[in-house]
């Protein structure tokens, strides 16, 4: 599993029990890989420092005075990490059990080459990942230890580079074909409202990049480009470019991307339940509404009896339910069934939902989202 973590969280109140939140991951058995950025740390000392900085088309140009900053900026958050998360591995695992001992390591992980000359601007400092040294992570792995980088690649030639730690997190959960790739946020609502208002907490690839795509975000294999920087945007620029890096996770190999503002335990309940904190990217279908089967029966009576016994419903007994199966349908979540309803069709494509259940502990997001997706079932029955 792979954290990228942007500078922003170093100055954030909650960042000490961040670190004891991804130490518990480790002693829960993940193997993890730690991204590490610093941008608005250098943003911060480069304006303090009164140094203009030179971007283009949205990138950093990383001129000598520039690269010094960032060296200092990605020291200090590389020490600050290994500091608080071995004081945390030493402390939540058992100190005579070696198998729960794990070192935090840092080094060349990756190779970089120079970004070069991009339409008659020359880049200098700023780089781009020549090559992952994979096995390297692997034997860290092997050994119980964390993988920790930071976004200064250097070449085989010994040249220090400024990259893009979020396009580090990307290649590295794909060479690792890592299960999951966090890129955290202090933005608390990553979650956002659709076209017709209704709340979305995953999507899938496609669905991402068209979301992109009206938004006006383009990707390549190295950058996330906002072209389009108005504040009017249904969503921030921030979460928009992390759904951008995202995506290019997802093409690298990974499976499921999380964009999460990692407080009051978030990562673990994005990591450990159904619903999550955060917002989900996925390549394969994560949420979703499909008619029920007879198999889909004892779940769908285990839902709804809470209403029979309320007096709500009408008493459904499991013969009856499974004799007219093919009117219920169900809201899958990471194949688990947590809401359900029943639509009896009237044609003309319009319906009547006689009712919609939902799991007590999360009642009002599924049956928002069960309500909006049995919309479309409608709409696309013939």
């Amino acid at each position: 599993m792979v954290f990228h973590i942007p500078g922003e969280l170093f100055e954030w109140e909650g960042f000490k029990n961040l670190i004891d939140d991804i130490a518990l991951t480790w002693l829960l058995g993940i193997k993890l890989v730690l991204v590490v950025g610093c941008r608005s740390l250098v943003d911060r000392q480069l304006q303090s420092m009164n140094i203009e900085t030179k971007r283009h088309n949205g990138r950093r140009v990383t001129d000598r005075d520039t690269l010094d900053v960032v060296k200092t900026q990605a020291g200090y958050a590389r020490f600050e990490i290994e500091r608080l998360l071995g004081r945390a591995l030493n402390h939540g695992g058992n100190r005579n059990d070696k198998s729960q001992k794990a070192n935090v390591v840092s080094g060349n992980f990756y190779t970089s080459q120079p970004l070069g000359v991009l339409n008659g601007v020359d880049f200098e400092f700023s780089g781009k990942i020549r090559r992952i040294d994979i096995d390297k992570v692997h034997q860290a792995h092997k050994n119980s230890d964390v993988v920790v980088m930071t976004n200064l690649g250097v070449s085989p030639s010994g040249e220090l580079f400024n990259m893009y730690s979020e396009c580090i997190a990307a290649k590295v959960a794909g060479e690792l074909q890592a299960s999951k790739v966090f890129y955290l946020t202090t933005k608390k609502d990553v979650v956002f409202k659709d076209s017709i208002n209704r709340v979305v907490h995953s999507l899938q690839a496609s669905e991402a990049k068209d979301m992109l795509l009206c938004n006006n975000v383009s990707l390549s294999k190295q950058k996330v480009i906002i072209e389009n920087e108005s504040e009017n945007l249904p969503i921030e620029n921030e979460v928009l470019e992390k759904i951008g890096w995202s995506v290019l996770a997802l093409e690298n190999g990974v499976k499921r991307a999380h964009i999460v503002c990692p407080e009051d335990g978030s990562i673990l309940e994005e990591i450990y339940t159904v619903n999550g904190s955060g917002l989900l990217i996925s390549k394969d279908l994560y949420e979703g509404v499909r008619q029920a089967t007879s198999n889909d029966t004892l779940k769908i009576y285990g839902l709804i009896q809470p209403l029979v016994d309320a007096g709500v419903l009408a008493k459904r007994t499991k013969r009856m339910i499974e004799d007219d199966i093919n009117s219920y349908y169900v809201l899958t979540r990471d194949s688990h069934i947590v809401a359900c309803g029943q639509l009896h069709f009237l044609g003309n494509r319009n319906a009547e939902i006689c009712f919609i259940a939902s799991s007590e502990n999360s009642i009002c997001r599924d049956k928002d989202v069960m309500l909006g997706k049995t919309g479309w079932v409608v709409a696309e029955k013939k």
